[in-house]
């Protein structure tokens, strides 16, 4: 489904704990590019794509992580919570890190940025259980540009320009 916008009309797009949750993550990241101006930001947040291949079995901060399904193969899944009375269902698609990053690539995007932050240390004091993710991510943001003709210069330009044109290249022919 394509985004409601015209083509290049925004120099951010932001993605927050979305994408896992499209059923064609890669045409999802595409409709994202589209909308983005030359040299615009992609801004994403996901759930570390490692956590979904195991789970820690108990609530104790030591436990260790125990990897029961492939990280590589695409699944969808379906999670639920509850909390104070409510009770909320989850469905959505694990991919590896690897997916992600080739439909940014599909699409024209380069990866700018790529962090694995670590929890608050005061979130941490205050929800133990939450100390293990010292030891594997919770989450993983990346932030992709869309080239504009300067950034792609910069980036793969003097690799490209010296294979296509000596010239451009700075590099000169002997005369005889």
């Amino acid at each position: 489904m394509a985004l409601p916008f015209t083509d290049e009309s925004f120099d951010t797009v932001v993605s927050y704990n979305s994408l896992m949750h499209l059923n064609d993550m890669k045409e999802g990241v595409l409709q994202a590019a589209r909308v983005l101006k030359p040299a615009g930001r992609f801004c994403i947040c996901i759930l570390y794509p490692m956590r979904d291949a195991g789970a820690f079995p108990t609530n104790d901060p030591d436990s260790p992580f125990v990897i029961s399904d492939s990280y590589f193969q695409p699944r969808l899944t379906e999670e639920g919570s509850r909390r104070a009375g409510l009770e909320m269902s989850f469905t959505s698609w694990r991919y590896p890190i690897s997916a992600y990053a080739e439909g940014l690539e599909r699409a024209g995007l380069l990866i700018e940025r790529l962090a694995e932050p670590l929890p608050d240390p005061v979130v941490t004091e205050q929800r133990p259980k939450w100390k293990r993710s010292e030891r594997i991510p919770m989450f993983l943001f990346i932030r992709a540009v869309k080239p504009s003709v300067e950034i792609a210069r910069d980036s793969l330009g003097s690799r490209l320009l010296s294979r296509h044109s000596p010239a451009e290249s700075g590099a000169s022919s002997a005369q005889s």
